[in-house]
This record gives structure tokens, C-alpha cells and sequence, in this order.
């Protein structure tokens, strides 16, 4: 049973959806077609070969902001007695806000950006 509630055959058929996904796209010729096509599969696509770095790829969207969040705010809050807390609160907001509009541009630009 193919893992496409649709024809296969009109999209994407270069990638074997029971092989690692990784490695076939980096073999893909139209990766802004198979990156802008939607797939609708019967089960979590397979990423790597290797089932650690599959283990380690998986992670709830909380599992980030929980392991991150308490670095992140200790490095802003920590006493060097330089800068005030409204400054170090401008700037911890200001380096979020720049890293959000960073990842967004890396991912809407250069990752769907034609190589050549």
C-alpha cells in the first residue's frame, strides 16, 4: 500500500517514502516542487539511516523553549552590575526578536531558493 492518498506518480515519485528522507533529497532535481507540494502520509516519514540521530531529530515543540528557555533567561538576568534590568530586558528582547526574523528568512529564503 503506498504511503500517498493520492497518485504517486505525479508527485514526487523520485523519493521512496520507505527509505531515510535525508539522503534522497539530496538528490532531488526539483526541490521547490517537492518542498511546495504537500504530502499526506499513513505514518512519520523516516529522516536518517541512523537510528540515533532519528531518535535525537524527534522532539515535542515544547522540548526547545523548555531546555533553552532557563539558559537563555540566566544569561539575561545574571548581576555584572553593568546594565540595568530594563536595558538587559530591551536587549534580551531585542536578540529574540532578531533571531525569529533571522530563522524566518533563512527558512522562506534561502532554503527555498533555486542552486543554480
Amino acid at each position: 500500500m503506498s504511503v500517498w492518498e493520492y497518485d504517486d506518480n505525479k508527485h514526487n515519485s523520485d523519493v521512496d517514502w520507505d527509505l531515510p528522507i535525508v539522503p534522497q533529497v539530496m538528490r532531488l532535481t526539483d526541490y521547490l516542487n517537492f518542498i511546495a507540494t504537500p504530502k499526506i502520509l499513513d505514518r512519520p516519514a523516516r529522516l536518517f539511516h541512523n537510528p540515533i540521530l532519528e531518535y535525537i531529530s524527534r522532539n515535542h515543540w515544547y522540548a526547545i523553549p523548555a531546555t533553552w528557555g532557563p539558559v537563555a533567561c540566566w544569561l539575561c538576568l545574571r548581576d555584572d552590575g553593568k546594565l540595568s534590568y530594563g536595558a538587559r530586558a530591551a536587549l534580551c528582547a531585542t536578540g529574540i526578536a532578531t533571531w525569529t526574523l533571522m530563522e524566518y528568512i533563512l527558512h522562506r529564503w534561502l532554503a527555498r531558493s533555486k542552486h543554480g
